[in-house]
Parts: C-alpha cells; structure tokens; sequence
C-alpha cells in the first residue's frame, strides 16, 4: 500500500507542475491579448480619425 500511495503523491506532484505551467501560460497569453487588443484599439482610432480627417478635406 506504501508503494501504491508513494507512486499516487508522485504524479500529484507531476500533475500539480503542469497546473502552475498552465496557470503561467495562461497569464502570459492574457497579458498577450490585452497587448495585442489595446494595440487594435488604438489602431482602429488611428484609422477613425484618419477617416475623419478626409471627410472634412472633402467638405472644404
């Protein structure tokens, strides 16, 4: 029975490692899509404004 609860904490502790590794993935890819969303964010005012920009050219 030793052995069999010896080998059970073993892969606890294996499968406990790649919870953290997922954790840890799952921050760095939340960080990556709040980057990568805020840089859209920005990118759609830019063309906004640039949109707006020409419409007013035009009524001149």
């Amino acid at each position: 029975m030793t052995h069999e609860f010896d080998q059970a904490e073993s892969w606890l502790a294996h499968l406990e490692q790649i919870l953290e590794r997922l954790r840890q993935e799952y921050e760095r890819l939340r960080a990556q899509l709040a980057q990568v969303t805020q840089e859209e964010q920005q990118a759609l005012k830019g063309r906004q404004q640039s949109k707006q920009q020409r419409k007013e050219l035009k009524q001149r």
